[in-house]
């Protein structure tokens, strides 16, 4: 087991890096734009981290099998134990049980730490949104109100004597309106005050002697002007799911008891279909680990693939296969075929099979 915690570990930190520059762009942005101190962005990296690597300890299982039984083979170390009277089967069965092993412990975690890991990240970067409403510049374009049928720009002149108070705003709104089409509503108001609501998770938005104009897409002359006193709304950014005023966890937030409540109650048969992959998503790819050990020993004993560039880029070729294989159930999965679960398992059993049969072959040579 030694020869596969060296190429393991190279793998780990290489896919984890890989994974977590996406996110380093996202991390500098909040630092920058969100003014987010060193303990949140700490905070981020603790949930971050867990879950990135819930996705690179099967791709690095995967590199170490490679590297490790190739090196093994290369150094003509199985031949010799062979000779000796030790089966084959002796030789893998501590790797594929440590493989088995680490897919029943990825897969309990995908059962509720993992979602709760979502959750607590998306509550950081919402936080960050309610922070910036109390610095908010005048004359500068915001979007981040936006949320799912609507898209919404707020800009205004200066700031008020108080703290969220605004002169001279102006919101610019496009709804989307299944029955209605797309609707364009714009409105000034000569003063208005915002601040975020914790309890609902929106952002207050209060304005006082204004005019909103209403025009639709579709009837580009029929224009209607409303004078007001006082509006009030409550915008809900994107960063959440709200339906009818609700918030409503995406399916990565939620447990697997979660998802399956949700997909018995939801009416909406492709919501249902998305809950369901997710779902089986959950334990499909921590079996992964499993898959890619089974391929990759008998793979690195063919090849003796124990160089780190070569290994590396076989991993690579095996992991772009898998995940063609995954987005393919996933997009059967999603489309609420019957060869659901079929199709979600297609990657595990297409490559553990590959792997049994060409681990047969190399124990009858």
């Amino acid at each position: 087991m030694r020869e596969l915690l060296s190429p393991t570990l190279l793998g780990l930190v290489v896919f984890t890096f890989v994974l977590l520059l996406r996110e380093l762009f996202d991390i500098i942005n909040l630092v920058i734009n969100r003014g987010a101190s060193g303990w949140t962005v700490l905070q981020v990296f603790a949930c971050l981290i867990p879950q990135v690597m819930a996705l690179t300890i099967p791709m690095a299982i995967l590199v170490g099998a490679l590297m490790g039984f190739g090196r093994m083979a290369t150094d003509r170390e199985i031949m010799a134990m062979r000779t000796s009277g030790i089966h084959l089967f002796w030789l893998v069965s501590p790797a594929l049980l440590l493989a088995f092993g680490l897919s029943l412990a990825l897969g309990l975690l995908n059962m509720g730490f993992m979602p709760r890991l979502h959750t607590r990240l998306s509550d950081l970067t919402y936080q960050l949104v309610f922070q910036s409403i109390t610095t908010l510049e005048p004359g500068r374009l915001y979007d981040e109100f936006s949320s799912g049928s609507e898209e919404m720009n707020f800009t205004f002149e200066r700031a008020g004597d108080g703290e969220g108070q605004l002169r001279g705003v102006v919101i610019q709104m496009i709804h989307e309106d299944r029955e209605r089409g797309q609707r364009l509503i714009h409105t000034v108001a000569e003063r208005g005050t915002i601040a975020p609501d914790l309890d609902r998770r929106a952002v207050h938005i209060v304005l006082e002697n204004g005019t909103t104009q209403v025009r639709s897409r579709a009837e580009q002359e029929a224009i209607r002007v409303v004078k007001f006193e006082r509006l009030e709304q409550f915008i809900q950014p994107a960063l959440r799911r709200m339906e009818d005023g609700q918030y409503q966890k995406p399916p990565s937030e939620m447990s697997f008891r979660e998802l399956g409540e949700a997909a018995g109650a939801s009416s909406d048969s492709d919501y249902r279909a998305e809950l369901r992959a997710e779902r089986l998503r959950r334990w499909v790819f921590p079996f992964a680990a499993l898959a890619f050990t089974l391929i990759g020993i008998p793979f690195g004993i063919i090849t003796k693939t124990s160089g780190k560039g070569l290994g590396l880029m076989f991993s690579f070729l095996l992991i772009l296969v898998y995940f063609g294989l995954l987005e393919w159930g996933s997009a059967v999965a999603e489309s609420g075929s019957a060869l659901t679960p079929l199709a979600m398992w297609s990657p595990n059993v297409v490559l553990g099979s590959i792997g049994l049969g060409m681990l047969w072959w190399v124990a009858r040579r």
